[in-house]
């Protein structure tokens, strides 16, 4: 990979002022920051590192939600580094294609779909 993940771990650390450790599929872990990690990301396939790197924090935490990423230790920390410091990483073009084809289907623009969108909701 062209990419240093030591670096963008350390990016990341840097911005946030956070100390973390992420644990590649293969077992390799790269730490940032003094002292013990605040948090850990263990990530379980190459799947969850791809989908973290081209859709940011939104492939990161739906790789989550799926059981492909693991967190220990203060979630909470995770949270507000990644606030701060994931921002950089997401794909903005990616992020943007999946928001305007969520966008053609599902648009609010017509009442009836408006009000299927707001059951599916509500």
């Amino acid at each position: 990979m062209a990419l240093s993940i030591q670096g963008i771990v350390d990016s990341i650390g840097a911005r946030t002022g956070a100390s973390f450790e992420v644990v590649m599929p293969d077992g390799t872990r790269w730490r940032t920051g003094l002292g013990e990690p605040r948090f850990r990301i263990v990530l379980r396939s190459q799947a969850a590192l791809v989908a973290a790197f081209t859709r940011g924090y939104i492939g990161l935490l739906e790789a989550w939600f799926d059981g492909k990423v693991e967190v220990e230790g203060d979630l909470g920390a995770l949270f507000a580094a990644g606030a701060v410091g994931y921002e950089q990483l997401e794909s903005r073009a990616v992020t943007k294609v999946e928001n305007d084809l969520l966008e053609w289907r599902s648009s609010n623009r017509d009442p009836a779909r408006a009000k299927t969108n707001a059951r599916a909701h509500y």
